[in-house]
């Protein structure tokens, strides 16, 4: 009679039933296993737990076991780390399961139950990860409440008394189990892969909720008052330390050092690479077309040009030789005019070396002759001689078009290049603006999608002469 009337509270109300098999299991266990009254050792220890059939947070007309007696239940505490694992896996609840998993942990610590009363540690592992799944699924539903958290725990740790009791004790007992070479070796290296995976999963759907935020000037007043406070009452952590003779010549900034940095630079920074330094270039044209520098007409006030003239009087700079005039001097000067650039350096060229133009040439489809573009237009083609009859009156001039199509060159006006590739107009001028490819209108001519239509240079018109 029990055992229904418990069922039937379960099937009547609105938790999601997992298995109804392991739920009339749970009921049984709960019923058969109890011990009627409080157990406790020869030293008064308590050996078990009043355990509520119907779960307290679920059922809350039946908390009261005074008023319900037939909802309680005296059970060992191995028995009572069993009946909740049956509950998580006969009901969907993300309560029951956090209890669960909390007292997996606890019982053992406080050594209420053995090894041998524990689940596998597999299976253990599965249920901390559904727990997981399904609090970041509640944080998502609930955003209010998940404000309300973060005010709480906040307050709780804003709270001076929390700070010198549990909350001293907690970051202890973190710091040393993190100093355990142990866990380094263990569970620190699976926490940190998690970590990283969870932080790339995160970034590749989401921005970083910092990006472009600023710290207002009481949080900054706040940090620096902080920060003064704490180094006036603690040793800095480096004070005490010395370099070694080595240590402080790598660290000295010569001039083979900044060259070795620079080239480094130029080579391995992505800034200094096709797509990206292309990129970055018109990225930043684009945004000194529409915005003003924020120094741009701002003077230097007195005290500032005070504190620079005082910063800089009595500066001297090293004083160097040029290996190849001897000539010896300090400052940027030397670097300019002397070294490597100096006039009497055997392997600078004092010529400036001018690099040779390219220039592309075609052919006449009426001669075959090949030449530069320029003369070719102006002497070939429709001008040239082996052409006969024509007669110049109107010095019009046609455009001349370059086409580059399944690896061919063709160079014409607009109307041979349209009759030749037979493609109407309106395409002809959207693929030499150099339009999307993501156009409707363009993406009807797949075969074009890599092709290329440029503007060359200008001929005498065809039409305005007389054969």
């Amino acid at each position: 009679m029990l055992k229904n009337k418990i069922l039937q509270e379960f099937l009547n109300s609105d938790i999601k039933i997992i298995s109804q098999e392991k739920l009339e299991q749970y009921i049984e266990y709960c019923i058969y296993k109890n011990q009627n009254s409080r157990i406790k050792d020869e030293e008064g220890y308590s050996l078990s737990s009043h355990h509520h059939i119907l779960p307290e947070a679920l059922f809350d007309r039946y908390k009261d076991l005074r008023e319900n007696e037939w909802n309680g239940t005296h059970l060992l505490y191995s028995d009572h780390y069993y009946a909740h694992w049956l509950l998580t896996e006969s009901i969907d609840d993300y309560g029951q399961l956090n209890a669960f998993c909390a007292m997996h942990n606890k019982d053992m610590k406080l050594g209420r139950i053995n090894e041998s009363d524990l689940i596998p540690p597999e299976e253990f592992q599965k249920k901390m990860e559904e727990k997981g799944r399904k609090y970041s699924e509640w944080c998502k539903n609930n955003p209010e409440k998940m404000k309300e958290l973060k005010s709480k725990l906040i307050r709780i740790r804003n709270c001076p008394i929390w700070k010198d009791t549990i909350g001293k004790e907690s970051i202890i007992k973190m710091l040393n189990t993190k100093s355990d070479p142990l866990w380094k070796l263990t569970s620190g290296v699976k926490q940190s892969i998690k970590m990283r995976q969870a932080k790339k999963l995160f970034y590749e759907n989401n921005e970083s909720p910092l990006k472009g935020r600023k710290k207002s000037p009481e949080e900054r007043k706040k940090i620096s008052e902080y920060m003064l406070k704490w180094y006036s009452e603690n040793e800095s952590p480096n004070k005490g330390i010395h370099f070694t003779e080595e240590h402080k010549e790598n660290l000295k900034w010569t001039q083979e050092r900044k060259k070795e940095h620079s080239n480094n630079m130029k080579i391995n920074n992505p800034m200094f690479k096709g797509e990206t330094k292309n990129k970055v270039s018109e990225s930043l044209k684009e945004w000194h077309k529409n915005n003003i520098s924020e120094w741009k007409g701002k003077k230097h006030s007195n005290e500032a040009k005070e504190k620079i003239s005082k910063r800089l009087t009595g500066l001297k700079h090293t004083i160097r030789i040029c290996p190849h005039c001897n000539k010896e001097g300090g400052g940027p000067n030397m670097t300019r005019y002397h070294f490597d650039n100096c006039k009497e350096n055997p392997d600078k060229s004092n010529k400036k070396s001018y690099k040779k133009k390219e220039y592309k040439t075609i052919m006449c489809p009426h001669c075959g002759k090949e030449g530069i573009l320029s003369n070719m237009t102006r002497y070939h083609f429709d001008n040239c001689k082996t052409v006969t009859g024509i007669i110049r009156k109107n010095k019009a001039k046609e455009v001349i078009y370059e086409v580059k199509h399944d690896n061919e060159e063709f160079y014409g006006t607009m109307t041979e290049v349209i009759e030749k590739f037979n493609i109407k107009s309106t395409f002809f001028k959207m693929k030499l603006e150099d339009v999307n490819n993501d156009h409707k209108y363009i993406s009807k001519y797949d075969n074009w999608k890599y092709s290329t239509i440029k503007k060359l240079g200008t001929r005498k018109s065809q039409n305005d002469r007389n054969l």
